[in-house]
């Protein structure tokens, strides 16, 4: 963020609220999303948990968005620890540090990707398909061209240009269901030719890789998803408050920057 933003952001009439340290009200919902988020890991050992794991992180996912993204951006409620850290605004920090917790995530996948194949490999290994490196292309190329339209939107959106983002969100949101679609075919047509979750190492590896991307591309779109209610329903977002166009658009690069390593290191050596 440049100097005249900070100062375009500080000038802005504010309001502190009445709860402590000049926030509106304590909330319910990072414990609500905890919980759901909990709920999900422990579907991973017992899946039946994942009936109540979905449903509460995403009821905490609404929560949060009800009251610091909409009800506070609209009653003007910016206490001064929630507005700036290190010159950066704190939701967008929080939302870098989340986006690097992920990545360690990924990392692990990766690493474990790696080790399997120089100890069970190489891959593909006798009797079971290679990857299909034109899926694995097309799947990187459209999220390419999320990035693109939401760094352009973005940017818009910070000079004054609102109405890019309008044109952006369902551009990157039909690029999002797209990458969907494709790597469901590619799963597909991995399956009939053989290769299986319980196909050894090299299918479990392949497709908890593949399908932890998928999940994340999924919040990508439910990211979108917000993104839309608030620009189209609330009118929100413009030139000195524009925080979750810029953790989106983060996000999505965040998606973007994996699939490029999936294909790559992945998809291209076992092709």
């Amino acid at each position: 963020m440049s100097d005249a933003d900070v100062e375009a952001l500080n000038a802005e009439g504010t309001t502190r609220g009445e709860g402590e340290e000049g926030f509106p009200h304590g909330s319910k919902a990072p414990f609500v999303t905890g919980a759901g988020i909990f709920g999900l890991f422990l579907g991973f050992i017992y899946p039946p948990e994942w009936i109540v794991g979905v449903p509460v992180f995403v009821a905490g996912l609404y929560l949060w968005m009800r009251e610091y993204s909409v009800g506070e951006y609209e009653s003007g409620v910016i206490p001064e620890q929630k507005r700036q850290l290190l010159g950066i605004p704190s939701m967008y920090l929080a939302a870098l540090f989340a986006i690097v917790s992920e990545l360690l995530v990924f990392g692990g996948a990766f690493v474990a990707w790696f080790f399997l194949n120089s100890q069970r490999g190489p891959w593909p290994v006798r009797g079971l398909p290679g990857l299909h490196p034109t899926f694995g292309l097309a799947e990187m190329l459209v999220l390419v061209v999320g990035s693109v339209v939401l760094f352009r939107a973005r940017r818009g959106v910070g000079s004054g240009k609102r109405e890019r983002l309008g044109s952006a969100i369902p551009v990157a949101f039909v690029m999002g269901l797209v990458y969907l679609g494709l790597v469901w075919f590619d799963w597909q047509s991995l399956m009939a030719d053989g290769l299986k979750l319980t196909s050894g190492a090299y299918g479990a590896a392949f497709y908890y890789v593949s399908g932890l991307h998928f999940v994340h591309v999924i919040v990508g779109l439910l990211l979108l998803a917000i993104l839309g209610y608030r620009f189209w329903a609330r009118g929100h977002f413009d030139e000195n408050r524009y925080t979750m166009v810029r953790v989106t658009e983060a996000f999505w690069h965040f998606l973007t920057a994996v699939s490029a390593v999936i294909f790559f290191l992945i998809y291209l050596p076992t092709s």
